[in-house]
């Protein structure tokens, strides 16, 4: 996928199953790159994007059958246009750090996530709302503590759940903890479960088992995304999360138009649309 010019990272950089343990922040939104993976993380994803606002997400046989391939290319655009609002450097970009959002703990990733928060964007950008974006940055900072601290309890919940119902659950988290008032930091976790399966009990209990005394490579991928995620850069506008191999703005502290100069002094590294869409 190819947004403004630019390779969106939807697929890429490559991760494979011999990449572990996870020793990289270079994280793809999707996951691994084996080819049935790829191939139903695509689907899937085309599947939302090309739903029609408010219905389920369309099967492929769903799709109407087509000789110039017009229905196609608007669907790939606007799929684009989706993805090119969760990384990428062009302006509407939020930059989302995959690790946080997209993957567990222990570094494995989570498409049901990645697949709800693709929902909540269409479902913004079908209605043309620009205000959510705002309010998403607006609310960041507390939302990404919450997702790195309770992402266990998280991924728990969403498995309570069948597994097609998982993506709209996910969604609904997103949209629960985007539209709260109070900080998140006060939410509790029977709260958050609730909002993820609201007929589950809010008490999961987690059986990991007895460790051994070697570090399994799960383990290790969790003691390097811990480590590396407290050790991030945080973008000085919204104080979110950054990773900016993947998504960076060069912004003015002092703005051009109040007579900032483009000199290293007088830059910082921001979200792009921190820097277009809130800043400016």
């Amino acid at each position: 996928l190819v947004h403004n010019g630019e390779k969106i990272l939807l697929l890429k950089p490559f991760i494979y199953r011999g990449n572990y343990p996870i020793k990289t922040l270079e994280l793809p939104l999707g996951g691994t790159q084996s080819p049935i993976h790829a191939l139903a993380l695509l689907m899937n994803f085309l599947a939302v994007a090309g739903a029609n606002h408010g219905s389920a997400r369309k099967q492929v046989s769903d799709f109407p059958i087509e000789t110039d391939g017009s229905e196609t290319i608007k669907l790939l655009e606007y799929s684009t246009k989706i993805v090119g609002r969760m990384v990428g450097n062009a302006p509407g970009s939020l930059g989302l750090h995959p690790a946080v959002y997209f993957y567990s703990d222990n570094g494995r990733r989570l498409p049901d996530l990645l697949m709800g928060m693709v929902t909540v964007f269409k479902k913004y950008l079908d209605n043309n709302n620009p205000t959510f974006f705002k309010r998403f940055t607006s609310k960041r900072a507390s939302l990404e503590e919450l997702l790195v601290s309770k992402k266990s309890l998280i991924t728990q919940a969403l498995h309570l759940g069948r597994s097609k119902i998982r993506v709209e659950r996910a969604a609904a988290m997103f949209e629960f903890l985007i539209s709260q008032e109070k900080d998140l930091r006060e939410l509790s976790e029977g709260e958050l479960v609730k909002a993820i399966m609201p007929s589950a009990d809010s008490k999961i209990l987690s059986f990991a088992g007895s460790p051994s005394k070697d570090f399994s490579h799960e383990t290790k991928s969790q003691i390097y995304l811990r480590e590396s995620i407290i050790n991030s850069l945080k973008c000085p506008i919204c104080k979110g999360l950054m990773l900016p191999s993947q998504s960076v703005s060069y912004d003015h502290i002092t703005r051009v138009q109040d007579g900032g100069l483009g000199h290293a002094n007088n830059g910082q590294l921001t979200h792009p649309f921190c820097n277009t869409g809130i800043k400016n």
